[in-house]
């Protein structure tokens, strides 16, 4: 779960695409312990977003937290009490920024090599991962 959820911080795969792959997962451990004979586990899921009456993660509310640090924002507390109203919020607000590892990656290039990092890579993950590659 929590790689999962890095794949949506490292910004490799959308909030639905990751979740959609874990009750996937879901559905077919429930069908495996079906096969065993063991108690079905009941698999319920929200997929049109909005309240789903259910606690967040702590893993999501941490996310969700670096996000609001990170924008300058606050989530509502109704937000954070319901996993569908959380995981829309983060949605919405996420960013592309570049990480601080990537950042501190690309300065020890630029410092190795005495090159520039140009500045329109420094506003996005994709765009300083992309100099890095093209550059280490």
């Amino acid at each position: 779960m929590e790689l999962a959820l890095d794949e949506i911080l490292s910004a490799k795969n959308q909030t639905d695409q990751v979740v959609s792959a874990l009750v996937d997962r879901a559905v077919a451990f429930n069908e495996k312990m079906k096969s065993r004979g063991s108690q079905k586990i009941d698999v319920k899921v929200k997929t049109n977003g909005g309240a789903s009456g259910t606690q967040p993660s702590k893993a999501a509310v941490s996310f969700a937290e670096k996000i609001a640090k990170a924008v300058g924002c606050t989530i509502p507390k109704e937000t954070m009490k319901d996993r569908g109203l959380l995981s829309d919020w983060i949605d919405q607000h996420k960013t592309d920024t570049p990480t601080e590892k990537q950042v501190g990656y690309a300065k020890s290039i630029s410092e190795r090599k005495k090159i520039e990092i140009p500045p329109e890579a420094m506003r996005s993950r994709s765009a300083l991962s992309a100099w890095i590659g093209e550059n280490s």
